[in-house]
């Protein structure tokens, strides 16, 4: 059975419209594999229990780097007599499952990239979450392994003097992490480079002393200096979240949707386009979950006049799902990944990874855009937060809720499962996985005070 999608067919595209017969030769296709925002989802999202990689057709989980790396093979294969193929992929791969609990001392999500195939990642703000040091100690884990692919990133820094930047300096002076690379494959030189976008930093919680520089003046600086590498094509890698503002709607130059981009014309100035918008449906973007973006180019060499332009052929967001049979390598690997987090963040509370807790009959929804759907799972995550910390009431940041409950076909939920509600954070006490719990005293009038401020702050509320 064939992965190839029929839609998939060879398809040839030209710069700046129709090429004379005589051009003909000079167009050149490349496709560029993409995905974003995996979040530490090695395995597929669906009940734990129930995933079933290595077998086909026995199981609705979506997802998996095992299936991943079995598509990722089949395509190159498909496409590598059209031209250069390059994978990528563009921040936030880990945080969100218990494998990025113990990320700092497994570097999985980074070994499995390299084993899949792919050629650069970059950093999305959650690689912060648990501060720089947990972070470079996961890029040393996966160097030790001898499983990383490069990093890139051209706005984040870590040349100050604090003690906790020391290994980020040692794993930059390795080239593990570094601004740019230049990449030839097929006769076309890429040049390729990571960023940070505005939304990104603003939303990295955890940063200690890592600073970063202005994604749009980094951005034209590398650009530039790739040219004078010899780049025939710059693309940059960038996280830049998916807001868009009511005084620039989908302002392109500020970049605020993740994903590759192609970033040099034939007049050698900075351009800001062409540019991919990929469905902003949540579960859609987030292509390690869900789905996963192959995105195809054309470039032509030559065209000294300065007239042409790329074009985007076609681009398709592909589902990962139980059709795809899983890597055996990668399998392999996610079952020793799998032993060393049970070992690293569960054992120490006395509970398995896969150990199962729950029953449901139903799925319990997580929606920022249905509140009255996602009501079960907010008073569950509530009671639960109550019911540790001895507490009378219990507030819970919606934005903290990463994930429901799926039923699947058992209704079993492991501790897999559970964990993926609240993944994120670190402990005060013993910087383990988990957020802390504070606890506070306050007055009737202050708490409504407090909900009363939420509720204005919330654009998805009745209220509004």
């Amino acid at each position: 059975m064939s992965l190839i999608d029929p839609q998939d067919a060879p398809l040839i595209g030209t710069v700046g419209g129709q090429a004379p017969a005589a051009e003909q030769k000079k167009v050149l296709s490349f496709t560029i594999l993409h995905t974003n925002d995996m979040h530490s989802n090695l395995i597929g999202v669906g009940p734990a229990s129930e995933y079933s990689p290595m077998t086909l057709n026995d199981d609705r989980t979506i997802g998996g780097i095992e299936r991943i790396a079995s598509f990722i093979a089949e395509r190159r294969k498909a496409r590598e007599a059209m031209g250069p193929v390059l994978v990528l992929d563009v921040g936030d791969f880990s945080i969100g499952t218990p494998f990025g609990g113990a990320t700092h001392e497994t570097g999985a999500e980074l070994q499995c990239l390299s084993m899949a195939g792919y050629d650069a990642t970059t950093f999305g703000n959650h690689e912060f979450d648990a501060g720089p040091e947990a972070l470079a100690k996961a890029i040393a884990a996966a160097k030790k392994a001898g499983h990383v692919p490069p990093i890139l990133a051209a706005n984040t820094h870590f040349d100050g003097d604090d003690a906790g930047l020391s290994q980020f300096k040692e794993l930059a002076q390795a080239e593990l992490i570094r601004s740019h690379m230049l990449l030839e494959r097929g006769g076309v030189r890429f040049g390729l480079f990571g960023m940070m976008g505005t939304d990104s930093i603003q939303f990295t919680i955890n940063p200690g002393a890592v600073t970063f520089s202005d994604p749009i003046e980094t951005a034209r600086k590398v650009a530039k200096q790739l040219r004078a590498e010899g780049a025939d094509v710059v693309i940059c890698l960038s996280h830049c979240g998916v807001r868009e503002t009511k005084e620039r709607p989908n302002h392109r130059r500020r970049g605020y949707r993740s994903g590759p981009r192609c970033a040099r014309d034939r007049r050698h100035r900075w351009r800001p386009y062409p540019h991919l918008r990929a469905p902003t449906d949540h579960r859609q973007r987030h292509s390690g979950r869900a789905g996963w973006l192959l995105w195809r180019g054309a470039w032509r060499a030559g065209d000294p006049d300065g007239r042409g332009q790329r074009k985007i052929e076609s681009y398709k967001l592909h589902t990962i799902h139980d059709t795809i049979p899983g890597d055996p390598r990668l399998a392999n690997a996610v079952d020793a990944f799998k032993a060393e987090t049970s070992r690293i963040l569960f054992a120490p509370r006395g509970f398995a990874i896969d150990e199962p807790l729950a029953m449901i009959d139903r799925d319990w929804s997580n929606s920022f855009f249905d509140l009255t759907a996602s009501m079960p799972l907010g008073n569950l995550t509530a009671d639960a937060i109550r019911h540790a910390a001895k507490a009378d009431v219990a507030l819970n940041a919606a934005g903290m809720v990463r994930a429901g409950l799926t039923k699947g076909n058992s209704g079993v939920q492991t501790v897999y499962d559970v964990f993926l509600l609240a993944p994120l954070g670190i402990g005060v006490a013993d910087q383990s996985a988990g957020g802390s719990l504070v606890v506070v005293y306050l007055t009737g009038r202050e708490i409504k005070n407090c909900l009363e401020f939420l509720l204005i702050g919330n654009p998805n509320l009745p209220v509004r």
